[in-house]
């Protein structure tokens, strides 16, 4: 009972937003326990379960074709890699974590695992070549040009008086 109270919480922390701008040391010391003990299979799994997780949104939706059924299996794995970084690998900084910081440092730590999970996804050679075709558009669009060279002149220009705050 404990251990599934434990997962769901590990689940809810992971899908909060972080509500400090910055972690303490617990949080500091969880975020460097998760990130050392997730193997790369395990932030694979992250990454998919997030990507499953935010392709249920309606906008999306049409494009992919993620089942329910894929969704719900991934969500089983994904649970499973937190209940094995949190009981097994990190229990104490866990622990620390919650007890002397709170729940947003147990989900800052989380959030800094779900970075490196899609940092990894987007250095991925396809992805980056991916990504480029949109700088590509941005830098040879007309209106961006005549705002980039107007943007630089105003730069070179001598610096006006400033207006009186009003």
């Amino acid at each position: 009972m404990i251990r599934r109270a434990l997962a769901v919480l590990v689940l809810i922390a992971a899908m909060l937003p972080v509500q400090s701008a910055f972690a303490g040391v617990y949080a500091d010391n969880l975020s460097q326990c998760l990130a050392k003990s997730a193997k790369p299979q395990d932030q694979l799994v992250l990454l998919q379960w997030s990507f499953a997780a935010m392709s249920a949104h309606p906008a999306v939706q049409p494009m992919l074709s993620i089942s329910n059924d894929q969704r719900d299996k991934l969500s089983r794995q994904a649970s499973e890699v937190f209940v094995r970084l949190i009981t097994a690998d990190c229990p104490k900084q866990a622990m620390d974590a919650i007890k002397y910081e709170g729940q947003a440092a147990f989900s800052s730590s989380f959030a800094v695992l779900g970075q490196m999970a899609v940092r990894g996804l987007m250095t991925e050679p396809h992805v980056v070549q991916a990504r480029m075709q949109l700088l590509k558009d941005v830098i040879t669009n007309e209106k961006l040009i005549a705002f980039a060279m107007t943007a630089a002149a105003a730069a070179s220009a001598p610096p006006a008086a400033a207006a009186p705050a009003k």
